[in-house]
């Protein structure tokens, strides 16, 4: 057979820019293999750099600071070449790393995937369920990673020990976490905190899935061959999450959640459909609550396909506990029922201390009574805030019952 000479062309459409044509064209002149998007995060750019240099005196560095967002850097030398350019406002980097040989290679490499930014890797897909105009269920989908997390203080449940509590629910046989309490406890956020126990404790292949079979074909004179081939995709902690009781009863919906083998189902805020089931059906507000209510209990037993008895429910409610359908309740398909409280004025100081702000401006705002927890965390946000911008915040309002504000902080019991 006759050698062939291969040569790689650099063709330029409406979507490349001038200086990418040039740039591919340059490396893909002087070198033939490529590592490309090894990320790393901002802080170890120089510590990455500084080793990559140590390996590889020959190497000569190029800085371009192009803006206070975007920093560009070059290590290039016979070899190799490697660029790292910053993203997201400076906290992340990527490394796009050009070489001759896999062989000579391997170091630089392997300092680049000591630095490599995990971050990225793990994230949660949350799916929130939704009726459009025409009463279409939709689903919007939002991602978050650790960092999303960090406002999320578990300091505001003293009473509870909720890396363990959500320990012994993950590998209990039960799916439901019931949250009851008034609104501003912090039902929801506890809700959160339990996502970002699964992002914190799952590794990628928990959450990475067998796509398609793809078949290729390999075509030679003599023979055909078709190789199939399964392709893995992350992704990612999988949510379901719904806010409108009306949904619950619809077929699509649980269709959904046994398609889609979601790892947590989470029901915010369920104050009818959890209501005991009625045995006169005198209203289709009562025939959607006990359909939902044998959806959920058929789910929860596996009687859908053995996967579904994977999948975690997070439920909170306003309701009291005697208010909700027994069958619920019943230990063994549910984990545990948490009345959660408010904050002691003592618990509550507590945190406000930590958040470095005085004791005297807490006693102001709080007095000595019980704290609600949505309260206490608004009020450490806008007065670090106001910190942060070195402003003063006084009172706005100049005569009593002109602020309604304390009407609502203390709402009557729900009614049916």
């Amino acid at each position: 057979m006759n050698n062939v000479e291969a040569r790689l062309s650099i063709i330029k459409d409406s979507y490349t820019s001038d200086h990418q044509v040039l740039f591919s064209s340059y490396v893909t002149s002087r070198f033939s293999l490529t590592f490309e998007g090894l990320k790393i995060k901002y802080k170890d750019v120089e510590a990455v750099i500084k080793k990559i240099m140590e390996t590889s005196p020959n190497i000569k560095r190029f800085d371009f600071p192009i803006s206070i967002f975007y920093d560009f850097y070059v290590l290039e030398s016979k070899d190799c070449f490697i660029t790292l350019h910053s993203y997201d406002n400076k906290k992340k980097v990527e490394i796009n790393y050009y070489f001759h040989t896999y062989e000579e290679s391997q170091e630089i490499f392997n300092i680049i995937k000591s630095f490599e930014d995990k971050d990225d890797e793990l994230f949660v897909s949350i799916a929130s369920f939704f009726y459009d105009s025409n009463k279409q269920i939709k689903a919007t989908e939002s991602i978050k990673v650790l960092e999303d997390f960090n406002y999320n203080s578990l300091n505001y449940y003293p009473f509870l020990e909720t890396e363990e509590m959500f320990r012994q629910f993950m590998i209990s046989d039960s799916n439901i976490l019931l949250f009851c309490g008034r609104p501003g406890v912090g039902k929801s956020k506890l809700g959160d905190a339990f996502m970002k126990y699964l992002l914190v404790n799952s590794d990628v292949n928990d959450c990475v899935s067998l796509k398609d079979s793809i078949i290729t074909e390999d075509i030679d004179e003599e023979t055909s061959m078709e190789i199939e081939i399964q392709s893995q995709e992350y992704e990612g902690i999988k949510v379901a999450y719904v806010k409108n009781e009306e949904i619950l009863a619809q077929d699509l919906f649980w269709n959904t959640l046994k398609e889609e083998e979601y790892n947590l189902v989470f029901l915010d805020d369920l104050d009818y459909a959890l209501l005991p089931r009625s045995q006169q059906l005198s209203s289709g507000v009562e025939l959607d609550k006990n359909k939902f209510i044998s959806n959920l209990l058929s789910f929860t037993d596996g009687i859908f396909n053995t996967t579904t008895v994977k999948t975690k429910f997070i439920i909170t409610t306003n309701r009291e506990v005697k208010d909700i359908d027994t069958a619920v309740l019943r230990k063994g398909r549910t984990f545990d029922i948490l009345q959660l409280r408010e904050l002691e004025n003592i618990e509550a100081l507590s945190i406000w201390n930590s958040s470095g702000l005085s004791e005297e401006m807490f006693v102001e705002k709080f007095k000595h009574g019980n704290v609600l927890q949505s309260d206490l965390g608004s009020t450490i946000y806008e007065e670090l805030k106001a910190k942060e911008k070195n402003v003063q915040l006084n009172p706005y309002v100049k005569e009593d019952g002109i602020s309604l504000y304390n009407n609502y902080k203390n709402p009557k019991k729900l009614g049916l």
